[in-house]
């Protein structure tokens, strides 16, 4: 097995890449009109609790569009007649439970049939998006408020000066569990090695892995406490890369395994309540399983705790391993001396790796049989599911740089 990861290894940059999918844009961008459009959709009585936000978007220079108690369908059909991804920087927020306010139905694979945000910014017959969407997941006009508050918080303290540049990526066990798998373990190391070295010095790093080489490897005994040391120290971007589920970021077991053995490590829902308050914490990306596959998932519940991140990107379903390494060379791949200033635009470089990142057959291979679809779906597949599955919770147009 460690041969044949050596020889993955030694494909991930040569030519015989997966087939890749055709953005949308920057083709369909416009020459002509400068001002991005933001548009808002929400319940009406939310729009007193928003209204700060909204002064604060057209301040910005954004064309701010209030639409108010759309459904779904109707919603969509609007932003079609608007042409909204015409413009660059144009952006669509939704302000309300996924219950309430539904995204519209995915198209491929296992998200056939499935909601999906970020499929409002896609064309009929599309699997890639226009423009970024995100979701504010209130349900009342305090809860709006209070997300408000801190989107607003934190564009506050970015704007006094602070340009600082600084990110954290955890990194899990990758066999989940308690069991250890040395070929895995090596595989993510190097991996990783690689990644890492292509951080623009600008950017001051840290983290912590449950993987033995990695660079910011952790003791099996120091890891929980590094995790969340981790998360407690300010960031602009955060990252976690292993295993989760609706209820829990990252959990590890000890002696009996992942599911029946005593818990050593778990960071869950009501995790992020017990981190200090910050309001600086910006982005947070989770390539697990399931972080935001219902309203009150671990995702949803970061945006609301006062030491959470302000915005936090996941999958509503079960994210295969091929698709959040792409994931991961898009979020590093961004971490340059001029970073994407906004949440929307690293969104839209993390399903743009997605779609556009090459890897070799044998990679894909290794991924697929570990952690992924064992040979059902090929990578372009992957692909097309992964784009309507990843959602953004939190404003796009919300100001990291």
């Amino acid at each position: 097995m460690i041969r044949f990861l050596f020889l993955c290894l030694s494909f991930l940059f040569a030519g015989c890449a997966s087939r890749t999918i055709k953005l949308d844009y920057p083709e369909t961008w416009s020459s002509t009109e400068t001002n991005p459009r933001w548009v808002i959709s929400h319940a009406q009585e939310l729009e007193p609790a928003l209204k700060s936000l909204m002064d604060r978007r057209a301040g910005q220079g954004y064309e701010a569009v209030s639409l108010a108690d759309l459904d779904s369908g109707t919603l969509s059909k609007r932003l079609k007649t608007m042409q909204l991804g015409r413009r660059r920087g144009d952006c669509l927020l939704l302000v309300g439970k996924t219950a309430s306010l539904p995204g519209v139905t995915g198209q491929y694979h296992r998200m056939a049939g499935v909601p999906s945000d970020s499929r409002f910014a896609m064309q009929t017959n599309s699997s890639t998006p226009l423009f970024p969407v995100g979701r504010l997941p209130a349900a009342s006009p305090a809860e709006t408020k209070r997300l408000v508050d801190r989107i607003l918080a934190f564009e506050q303290r970015r704007h006094s000066g602070e340009t600082n540049k600084t990110g954290t990526l955890l990194i899990g066990n990758p066999a989940a569990g308690s069991k250890r798998v040395k070929s895995a373990d090596l595989l993510v190391s190097t991996l990783a090695r690689v990644l890492v070295r292509k951080v623009d010095p600008a950017w001051q790093i840290s983290g912590a892995a449950d993987v033995p080489g990695h660079p910011f490897a952790s003791s099996p005994a120091d890891f929980p406490n590094d995790f969340r040391n981790q998360l407690n120290q300010p960031y602009i971007v955060g990252g976690y890369f292993g295993h989760s589920s609706s209820h829990t970021l990252c959990r590890t077991s000890g002696g009996l395994g992942s599911l029946s053995g005593l818990i050593r490590h778990s960071f869950g829902k009501k995790s992020w309540d017990e981190l200090s308050e910050s309001d600086q914490r910006g982005l947070f990306i989770s390539c697990g399983c399931y972080c935001l596959a219902n309203d009150d998932a671990v995702g949803y519940r970061s945006v609301f705790a006062q030491g959470g991140p302000v915005a936090f990107i996941g999958a509503t379903g079960e994210s295969y391993a091929a698709i959040g390494f792409l994931a991961a060379k898009g979020l590093v791949g961004q971490m340059t001396d001029r970073p994407p200033r906004t949440v929307g635009e690293w969104f839209m470089g993390v399903q743009q790796a997605i779609a556009t990142e090459t890897m070799g057959r044998p990679l894909f291979y290794a991924f697929d049989r570990f952690d992924g679809s064992e040979g059902e779906l090929t990578l372009p597949e992957q692909r097309r599911e992964h784009l309507e599955m990843w959602m953004l919770v939190g404003d796009p147009a919300t100001k990291l740089f």
